[in-house]
């Protein structure tokens, strides 16, 4: 198990090689060497580099992250979610940032129009990045959680808005035929379970072809998760 597990890290390593900065790639590589050598029982406390791109310390960084989302919600004096899944197109790698900013861009026009103006108190909006291999293609899209206020339902009926909705959301990307889904959940563990389920994986779990433009779409910025609203506040 180990063998493999060190093969895979190997891969990964490979993939960091030239696409960060050298001190942080060897920050990275000192963390991972340590956990090899932890795991073959040679040290007991082992150097952790804390980067987002380690495939030791990227997960550790997302329980952490996940763990803020649902305290921040637990905080909250509105118990009411609408969980909303938005498309953005496939791009090749040379227009994976762009298409990412873009999408971004269009959630914020989103959540001005009056449907959801009225509605939304707060949120948390994750950026997912999916490698069509057949294609060799990416695929970014946003995962959010919509605080709501108890009355939404006055403003908004999903059974006969939704359409409507994917026609916004095609509409301020200026485009046709994006996927686009939204659903109203009560249970805090539910919400939770939506936004991390796509989160789960481990680098060394995805292709190098993924990994590889997953970092250069993200390496200038400094997090895939934002919060808005009365989220946003500490």
């Amino acid at each position: 198990m180990l063998e493999i597990e060190r093969e895979k890290l190997k891969k990964q390593i490979e993939v960091l090689e030239g696409e960060i900065p050298e001190k942080q790639y060897n920050r990275i590589l000192m963390c991972v060497n340590d956990e090899i050598m932890k795991q073959e029982g040679e040290i007991r406390k082992k150097f952790s580099c804390n980067s987002r791109y380690c495939p030791i310390c990227s997960n550790k960084l997302k329980v952490k992250e996940q763990r803020k989302m649902k305290k921040k919600l637990e905080e909250a004096e509105e118990k009411n979610y609408l969980i909303m899944t938005l498309n953005g197109n496939n791009v090749t790698e040379n227009n994976l940032k762009y298409e990412i900013e873009d999408n971004n861009k269009a959630f914020t026009s989103l959540m001005r129009l009056g449907l959801f103006k009225n509605i939304v108190t707060g949120y948390i909006k994750a950026v997912e990045i999916t490698y069509i291999k057949e294609k060799a293609t990416y695929l970014p899209h946003l995962h959010i959680i919509l605080l709501v206020k108890s009355n939404y339902r006055k403003y908004i009926k999903l059974n006969t808005d939704k359409e409507h909705i994917i026609e916004q959301w095609n509409s301020q990307k200026k485009s046709h035929g994006l996927f686009a889904d939204i659903q109203s959940v009560r249970d805090i563990e539910k919400v939770m379970g939506y936004l991390t389920v796509s989160q789960k994986k481990r680098y060394t779990e995805i292709g190098q072809e993924e990994t590889k433009g997953i970092i250069r779409a993200i390496r200038n910025k400094k997090r895939l998760y934002s919060y808005g609203g009365i989220l946003s506040k500490k």
